[in-house]
């Protein structure tokens, strides 16, 4: 009988396919911002089914590990062109800018310092300190905006909560990482999995919703 920690790591696993499955059935209606989403949660629903490989032992953690450093960095690419497009306001854009490009330099810092061998605890670290921000500034421009629209149709406001939920209940975990002992290591693997299928219901969530222009 598989144990909870495995049963939720599959389920965690083909939760990546939910945000898919919902942007191919809802593609004439996404805008170009959607796509772009889209197209993320397809390189990270490889990147995930990499873990799977490592899991079931058909990839060594020479091969695994580098992958990891490899999908933040794409991450960190990915959600800062995503913000950008989602923020209105200039200086937003320009904060999201300048937020990128410090949090690439600080991850590519801690890769040479640290090992493209070793789990990127601080590099995770980065990531989440990088978009919670950046996620609550964006909840900030829905709470200002000039007229009244219902925030829960806008796709955005499903795919924000998810990147709140998931980068700020796992920050501390992802900053204590690789302090813990292996078994230690091994079931706070769990909270990861959880958060993930959550931030996965969300995110299919927003992409089924029909964009609204805001203002």
């Amino acid at each position: 009988m598989m144990s909870t920690k495995l049963i939720l790591t599959y389920i965690s696993l083909i939760s990546g396919l939910w945000p898919i499955i919902t942007a191919i059935i809802n593609l004439k209606n996404i805008d170009f911002t959607l796509k772009l989403v889209a197209v993320f949660f397809c390189i990270s629903a490889m990147f995930d089914f990499a873990g799977w490989l490592f899991l079931k032992r058909y990839l060594n953690i020479t091969t695994s590990i580098p992958l990891l450093h490899i999908y933040i960095i794409i991450s960190v690419i990915f959600y800062g062109f995503i913000y950008y497009l989602s923020f209105q306001q200039k200086q937003f854009k320009i904060i999201t800018l300048i937020m990128t490009v410090f949090a690439l330099t600080a991850i590519l810092f801690y890769t040479v310092k640290n090992s493209i061998l070793v789990y990127p605890s601080s590099s995770n670290t980065v990531l989440c300190i990088f978009l919670v921000p950046l996620s609550l500034l964006y909840f900030y421009q829905l709470l200002n905006l000039k007229e009244f629209i219902h925030i829960e149709r806008l796709p955005m406001f499903w795919i924000n909560s998810a990147v709140l939920i998931y980068f700020s209940i796992n920050i501390f975990l992802f900053m204590l990482f690789n302090r813990l002992s292996s078994n230690h290591q091994s079931n706070f693997y769990m909270i990861p999995s959880v958060t993930n299928i959550i931030a996965n219901l969300l995110f299919a969530i927003g992409l089924l919703c029909k964009p609204q222009k805001i203002t």
